[in-house]
């Protein structure tokens, strides 16, 4: 205890040294405001209904409490994403990316009463970043009574984390499989080729940032994505392809 108490004073005088007694105060006034708006969101997510349109549910994430679970998605294309994924039932789903939650609470209002979703994050991950873990209960307060969820924070590259997830599928096959972690070549195409094991024949396949992202050279989703696309019955929900992010792919049955 004493060693924390001395690292937290020695942080406190280096950012008070660097930032200023105005920073430091407004940092942790941010913080604490944040930390409030989770038990409130949970509070108000409990009182939603099952009647909620998408749209609505959509802009609950974007408005609510300063888009605390605000996807980092198209408005535009999370819409008609998760129109296409209502009607096919999804009892099983595994995300890989949860970052503030915004895409996870969103399919586990589509999914069936009786779903399992898990969602993979790594914690300190370039892309997204990770969550803290005061925000585990909220994001386990998306689900209905007879859902389950799991939040598996580690890298979805490991192997001990795909058996993780293997044991806690039992037998059950995945119905979606949405990737939106690592969007380096390399990393979306380790996350594919891992996980679509697990997937029923009739299993789908959600690729995040499918756009070419001429800011950042790590975003290669969509050069994986034109490799394989056309092996697939595969669909583009794309508002600009000249917006330079986001973009949704959608695969689902392998082509004979």
């Amino acid at each position: 205890m004493r060693t924390f108490l001395n690292n937290f004073k020695k942080l406190v005088v280096e950012i008070i040294e660097g930032e200023g007694i105005l920073y430091l105060i407004s940092s942790l006034f941010q913080r604490f405001k944040k930390f409030v708006y989770v038990h409130m969101l949970r509070y108000k997510i409990k009182r939603l209904t099952k009647n909620y349109s998408i749209k609505s549910l959509v802009d609950f994430t974007y408005k609510t409490y300063e888009g605390l679970i605000k996807p980092k998605q198209k408005t535009s294309e999370i819409i008609q994403l998760l129109e296409l994924l209502k009607p096919q039932k999804l009892h099983v789903i595994v995300e890989i990316g949860t970052m503030k939650g915004g895409t996870l609470f969103l399919l586990s209002r589509i999914a069936t009463n009786d779903a399992i979703i898990i969602s993979i994050d790594l914690p300190r991950a370039k892309f997204g970043g990770g969550y803290p873990k005061y925000r585990v209960p909220l994001y386990k307060s998306f689900v209905s009574k007879n859902q389950k969820i799991f939040l598996i924070r580690a890298d979805s590259h490991s192997k001990f984390t795909l058996k993780k997830v293997q044991n806690l599928l039992k037998d059950k096959k995945v119905d979606l499989l949405f990737l939106d972690g690592d969007h380096t070549y390399r990393g979306v195409k380790k996350d594919f080729e891992m996980y679509k094991s697990l997937l029923n024949e009739q299993g789908i396949v959600g690729f995040h940032d499918i756009v070419v992202h001429p800011g950042d050279q790590d975003v290669n989703v969509n050069k994986l994505w034109n490799e394989i696309k056309e092996d697939y019955e595969y669909l583009e929900i794309v508002e600009d392809w000249d917006q330079q992010w986001a973009g949704i792919g959608y695969i689902k049955k392998k082509k004979r």
